[in-house]
């Protein structure tokens, strides 16, 4: 689309999307202390697009702001966990405090209090992008004036690559990690292992309940920590029990466990630099480590409060005759209009948008949507067939594709399949724990598919551009993520193929 730079495709309610939108139009000096907005963003096919002047103008204001603020970059990073804990605070209050049957003035003013701390998070989704590279610029030029470095005794790029890969403490890793010590627990114990096989998820709760009461304790401390990291875009049910228990067994089966190790603290820049490290290079290291555990935050604070406050839309849902799932395909403005004495939306034209899905676009501060009269199709191309893009977790695999956008698809995905997609975010793990693979539109190599196949130790492909439009479900493709430049080949399309395998 000329003009406008493609951000991400994902799918989401209409409520998040429209609270998105408007939080890049009216909330960046509320949030960031920046006198910006963005006046023309889209959302079409389900892919989001951002003007390249709007997206010009935030990085050169975010330059201008850190030429004359040299603590910015620190009290960013405070500000979003400030604005993220303010949002849960706001979540939790509501989930606790249901207004009776149809009181509209309290269902209204606790919308309004959910959404205002809401949309103070947002600019977040775009701005932590843009920092990223902005500090690891800086973190390079600091690389460079290291003496060991400049003399040519240690390579920079290595350096670099040690901090990219340092493992920032985030949720989605410390979920993937508690979740594969469980599994080791059962699968040590001959019995435990024998009766998750051999049961259904739900029975071998109740086994658990009788035979290690601790460990179902544990699982359910697990679920209530870590559930919400499922709810993504407020569209799907956080994680439960039996969900817990099916990514354990999966894992088991496939003999596919990964051992624990506590992460790193950080990189010995010490032992890497055979010196000691100057203290700018300390500072830049250290933030580019924090805002890899915030750009996990900045997303996943919505899908924690999301569940903490679902008991409150649960109820505003059925105070207006419809479900939560209804609900969620309202946009901010609709739905307030209607709690103001309004109509809302007719079921049938919500219920459409979430089966044939919809456009949206803000421009100059206003926000229009049109529901899609049909579903989209994507085109994609045959054989011959290749994609490249960058190596996240290093292997070779030859398997079938399984095209994953939706939760629906997520139903299809076998063993030994190759995901592609547009991007993983946590409420992936169910399908990435069984998968041979991982080929991505997007992302860099400290995003979600890169971390978590590091984790896995499965081959990932990322930033292709396109896979996902270019590739079919069925095909057969190979994956060599052997060197830095990872390569994708379409060798057969066929209707059904079978599991492939690490080679």
């Amino acid at each position: 689309m000329q003009g406008y730079l493609k951000l991400v495709e994902r799918k989401g309610s209409a409520l998040f999307w429209s609270l998105t939108m408007r939080a890049f139009s009216r909330h960046f000096q509320p949030a960031l202390g920046l006198r910006y907005h963005v006046k023309d963003y889209r959302y079409e096919d389900c892919t989001h697009y951002i003007s390249t002047a709007d997206l010009a103008g935030l990085t050169s204001l975010l330059k201008e702001t850190i030429g004359t603020q040299s603590d910015y970059w620190e009290w960013y990073l405070n500000r979003c966990r400030e604005l993220g804990d303010q949002l849960v605070h706001t979540a939790q209050r509501l989930g606790a405090s249901i207004p009776a049957g149809t009181d509209v003035q309290r269902f209204q003013e606790g919308f309004e209090s959910f959404t205002e701390a809401t949309k103070n998070v947002m600019p977040f989704l775009l701005s932590t992008s843009i920092a990223e590279r902005l500090v690891e610029e800086q973190l390079r030029h600091a690389i460079q004036q290291e003496s060991t470095v400049a003399a040519g005794i240690v390579d920079g790029a290595t350096v670099l690559a040690e901090l990219r890969a340092s493992a920032a403490p985030n949720a989605p890793l410390e979920e993937m990690r508690h979740c594969y010590q469980l599994a080791w627990t059962i699968n040590d114990d001959q019995r435990l292992r024998e009766t998750v096989l051999r049961l259904s998820a739900d029975a071998f709760i109740e086994e658990l309940r009788v035979l290690r009461p601790e460990l179902e304790r544990e699982i359910a401390s697990h679920v209530e920590q870590y559930g919400w990291l499922r709810t993504y875009a407020y569209r799907f049910e956080p994680m439960r029990q039996a969900d817990l228990i099916e990514r354990i067994r999966t894992v088991i089966r496939l003999n596919r466990i990964p051992r624990w190790e506590r992460p790193r603290q950080g990189v010995d820049l010490r032992s890497i630099l055979s010196r000691e490290p100057s203290d700018e290079l300390r500072r830049w290291a250290s933030l580019i480590e924090q805002l890899v555990a915030v750009r996990f935050y900045r997303s996943t604070v919505h899908w924690r409060a999301d569940t903490l406050a679902r008991p409150f839309f649960h109820a505003l849902a059925a105070s207006q005759n419809m479900s939560r799932n209804d609900l969620v395909f309202c946009t901010e403005d609709e739905l307030l209009a209607g709690l103001q004495g309004g109509r809302f939306p007719d079921l049938c034209e919500l219920r459409l948008r979430e089966q044939n899905w919809y456009n949206m676009r803000l421009l100059d501060d206003v926000i229009a949507l049109e529901t899609n009269a049909a579903p989209s199709m994507t085109a994609s191309r045959g054989l011959p067939l290749t994609l490249k893009g960058s190596t996240a977790s290093m292997g070779r695999v030859v398997g079938r594709a399984r095209i994953v956008l939706s939760a629906e698809d997520r139903r299809d995905v076998r063993e030994g399949d190759i995901v592609v997609t547009t991007m993983t975010t946590p409420d992936f793990m169910d399908v990435l724990e069984k998968c041979a693979g991982i080929v991505t539109d997007e992302g860099g190599i400290l995003c979600h598919a890169a971390v978590i196949s590091r984790e896995l130790n499965v081959p990932c492909i990322i930033g292709t551009g396109e896979a996902s439009h270019m590739l079919r479900n069925n095909m057969t493709i190979e994956m060599d993520a052997t060197q830095a430049e990872g390569i994708v080949n379409c060798v057969h399309d066929a209707e059904e193929t079978d599991g492939g395998g690490v080679l």
